[in-house]
C-alpha cells in the first residue's frame, strides 16, 4: 500500500524534491546564526560583530521568508494534485466495477 502511495509522488518529486530542500534550509538558518550570536558575540561585547550578525540576520530573515512562501505555495500544490491523480484514479476504479457491486454494497 505504500509502494502505491509514494508512486503518488513520481511526477511531482521536483517540486517535491525543492520544497523538501526549502525546509531544511529554513531549518538550518535558525540553528546556526542564533546559536553563534547567543555564544559567542554576547559574551565577548563584540559590537561590531553584533552589529554584522544583526545584518545577516535579516538577510536570513527575508530568505526564510521567501523559502516559507515557497513551502507554504508550492508544497499545497503538490499535495492537491497528488490528491488529484489520487481521485482520479480512484474514479477510474470505480468505472470498471461491474454493476453487481453496487447493487450489493
Amino acid at each position: 500500500m505504500i509502494k502505491r502511495f509514494i508512486a503518488y509522488y513520481k511526477p511531482h518529486r521536483v517540486l517535491f524534491i525543492i520544497d523538501m530542500l526549502c525546509s531544511v534550509i529554513i531549518a538550518l538558518c535558525d540553528l546556526i546564526i542564533a546559536k553563534n550570536i547567543i555564544n559567542v558575540y554576547v559574551p565577548a561585547r563584540a559590537l561590531n560583530a553584533i552589529l554584522y550578525a544583526a545584518l545577516l540576520l535579516t538577510f536570513i530573515y527575508l530568505l526564510k521568508y521567501a523559502l516559507n512562501y515557497y513551502v507554504c505555495y508550492w508544497g499545497h500544490v503538490v499535495g492537491v494534485r497528488m490528491q488529484a491523480d489520487m481521485r482520479r484514479d480512484l474514479f477510474a476504479h470505480l468505472e470498471k466495477l461491474p454493476f453487481s457491486f453496487f447493487d450489493e454494497t
